[in-house]
């Protein structure tokens, strides 16, 4: 007997709107946001939900908060109408030969059976991605009067959605997912480093490693040419925090807000341009203050780093970093490394090096190494190791390990910047 057949959380809120406006022959609909990496959770605040969740109760919450952003809309009789489309080709991940070969084995073995186990279901996957070879998928963007509306036929990570509205010129901009196909999740390439089953090669997920940004530019192309505009810049408007950094006048200021790589710019207005090395993704939420309109963003380091060139800078100056721990601090002797400098894959006596001490009983405890030497440099406020919050830790590098001589008035004032960021986070509400 045939299981029933479920509209998932999508059925519910549709009823559940329709009884809440109490319309009668009101037709809701609900289309997929870029979900392609989140669930109906903040993976920022694990305390604030719970997997044992029921359907309903996430249904009727989406249900309460359309009812209450419905009551702001304003209707309009007239609105003008555009439309554009583009098919785009693009390539699967095909395997090597040596896997193509271990696939048509297992297939065989079947013997016309329906695959079951993962190996099974993965081999015959790899055969019909090399049958296939390519498939042309269809990008479209709309616009109905001053709403743009983008859509992509995959499962689209939420960043990617986020470049799209950020570079969309129309501020009103909505990115729907599944739009006209349905050929995997797209990961940024990135992110195809990290795996996970959204990355296997399949046809869940068999475009080629550069089918994000293709698809998220071909949209905002469109989105252009529905509007009649070019594209924004990502660059969000500064809050008041970025204002008092600027005023320090810094060697190199890198907000490290792309929403990819690998060059990071200079704020700073010296074009001192760093580099993003493979092991990061990117446009993940960033300390607070630092725009005046968005949630700023910030790079996430999956074992990679930023590089830069700092022969200009001499042995005394004052380094500022706004820096989230996401590793637990008893897991190893040096929980991460913020900042570096010395020869590549080495550590001399002349290097000086700020890391994060390990097995520090869950607080977070910065250091100061000076070639083999450490000592260790506790900021103000020891932090929680789970706490989601972003932080401002100030570090003084030089070769008396932490005590500056060089330009007191600006060192003074990054420390100043310093506590009044600390007060301001702790005064947040959890």
């Amino acid at each position: 007997m045939d299981e029933p057949i479920s509209a998932d959380y999508f059925g519910l809120f549709c009823e559940g709107l329709k009884a809440k406006l109490g319309q009668g022959s009101f037709v809701a609909a609900m289309s997929h946001g870029c979900s392609g990496d989140i669930w109906r959770a903040d993976y920022m605040q694990p305390g604030s939900w719970s997997q044992t969740t029921a359907l309903d109760e996430y249904a009727a919450a989406m249900v309460e908060l359309a009812a209450k952003a419905l009551k702001g809309v304003k209707h309009e009789d007239v609105a003008d109408i555009a439309m554009a489309e583009q098919r785009l080709t693009l390539a699967y991940r095909v395997a090597d030969k040596q896997r193509l070969e271990w696939s048509q084995r297992i297939v065989n073995g079947l013997a016309g059976k329906l695959p079951k186990t993962l190996p099974e279901v993965y081999a015959r996957e790899q055969l019909l991605l090399a049958e296939k070879k390519q498939t042309q998928v269809v990008v479209q963007a709309l616009r109905l009067g001053d709403v743009a509306i983008a859509t992509t036929p995959n499962e689209t990570y939420a960043v990617t959605g986020l470049k799209i509205k950020a570079a969309s010129p129309l501020e009103k901009c909505i990115v729907i997912e599944l739009a006209n196909g349905g050929d995997g999740y797209i990961p940024p390439p990135e992110q195809h480093a990290f795996g996970g089953y959204n990355t296997w090669a399949a046809r869940s997920a068999g475009l080629e490693v550069q089918a994000e940004p293709k698809i998220a530019q071909t949209a905002i192309q469109l989105l252009e040419q529905v509007s009649g505009k070019p594209r924004r810049s990502w660059e969000l408007p500064e809050g008041p925090r970025a204002k008092q950094l600027r005023e320090l006048k810094p060697y190199a200021w890198w907000k490290l807000d792309e929403f990819h790589g690998p060059l990071a710019a200079d704020a700073s207005g010296h074009a001192r341009t760093a580099v993003m090395e493979q092991g990061m993704t990117y446009a993940l939420p960033g300390p607070l203050g630092f725009s005046s309109t968005q949630v700023c963003r910030a790079l996430q380091l999956v074992g990679g780093r930023l590089w830069a060139d700092l022969s200009g800078v001499g042995s005394q100056h004052t380094v500022v970093a706004w820096v989230r721990n996401g590793m637990p601090t008893d897991a190893r002797e040096v929980t991460g490394w913020i900042y570096s400098r010395d020869v590549d894959h080495a550590v001399t006596s002349s290097g000086v090096h700020v890391g994060i001490a390990g097995k520090a009983g869950g607080l977070v405890r910065s250091f100061i190494a000076h070639g083999l030497r450490q000592r260790d440099h506790a900021p103000r406020h020891r932090l929680p190791v789970k706490d989601a919050r972003h932080r401002m830790l100030a570090l003084f590098d030089q070769h008396q390990l932490g005590r500056s001589t060089a330009d007191v008035k600006d060192h003074r004032r990054a420390v100043a910047l310093f506590q009044q960021d600390m007060a301001a986070q702790h005064r947040q509400p959890r």
